[in-house]
């Protein structure tokens, strides 16, 4: 499956696409401003964010705190676990952890100092606290 997230309808976009479908994947385009000034072929699935771009979560209705950080911290297990039958790793998964494209230098051993120093921390308070959850 091949997936384009664009700001704006780019041509080269669906160029991209349409290559891929030639290829032989799925393509999928997602877009969340502006209109392509081009045909879009029914061989490429196209979704458009447009009207719900600024969408926020009301947190207030939900009771639950913003996430400050979605991201994923992998063990080092796991990190060797992703690799490419290549030995890399894909851009789509270093995302998942939160690592920039292209990776920085030195990223794993980052990742890996990171989660050692929280298996060592204190485990934290459940949402909501303790004095909130008394009926």
């Amino acid at each position: 499956m091949a997936i384009e997230i664009d700001q704006f309808g780019k041509a080269w976009s669906l160029r991209k696409l349409l290559a891929e479908v030639d290829a032989g994947c799925v393509a999928l385009w997602v877009r969340w401003r502006g209109r392509a000034e081009v045909e879009i072929p029914d061989t490429v699935g196209l979704v458009d964010i447009h009207d719900t771009a600024a969408y926020q979560p009301d947190t207030r209705a939900t009771g639950c705190p913003p996430a400050l950080d979605m991201h994923v911290l992998p063990s080092p297990e796991e990190i060797e676990r992703a690799r490419t039958p290549a030995g890399g790793f894909t851009r789509a998964q270093l995302a998942v952890w939160g690592v920039a494209w292209p990776p920085p230098k030195g990223w794993t051993k980052e990742l890996n100092d990171r989660w050692r120093a929280a298996q060592t921390e204190q485990p934290r308070e459940t949402w909501p606290p303790a004095s909130q959850n008394e009926d």
